[in-house]
């Protein structure tokens, strides 16, 4: 067996060269396109809540870099409610601590629900109620 030196290395399969390449072209993420600060805008532009709860990801995390796939991922279903509902969950989350996509996602789900019925539905009268005095 012969020692071929630290000068060789494998070369590089052509799938995780186009893995690779795939990667860095997705939305800037990679590339050095989104940065912390451009979050921050997003996270304002939506309400000083909203701008919480991106700085309190960011911060949560040891590098900023790793919560960028959270940021993105709790703004995506802010796209579908008012902004007051997104502040709404947005300060429910930051009070909870709950800082995942999971969490948010839940939240702007029991929101929609919430906001759907407000009023309580009335008690239907009809043949098969027995009341109150049925049990006593």
């Amino acid at each position: 067996m012969t020692d071929l030196g630290a000068e060789w290395t494998y070369p590089a399969s052509p799938i995780s060269t186009l893995r690779t390449a795939r990667l860095n072209s997705r939305s800037g993420i990679f590339s050095g396109q989104i940065t912390p600060d451009r979050f921050r805008r997003w996270g304002a532009s939506i309400g000083p809540q909203t701008e919480g709860l991106i700085t309190a990801i960011l911060a949560s995390r040891p590098h900023p870099e790793q919560s960028f796939r959270t940021c993105l991922g709790i703004l995506r279903p802010y796209r579908d409610i008012s902004r007051e509902r997104a502040e709404t969950v947005s300060a429910r989350a930051v009070e909870i601590g709950g800082l995942t996509c999971k969490t948010i996602a839940s939240l702007v789900y029991t929101q929609k629900r919430a906001g759907q019925s407000t009023e309580r539905a009335a008690v239907m009268e009809h043949a098969n109620l027995r009341g109150p005095g049925y049990f006593h």
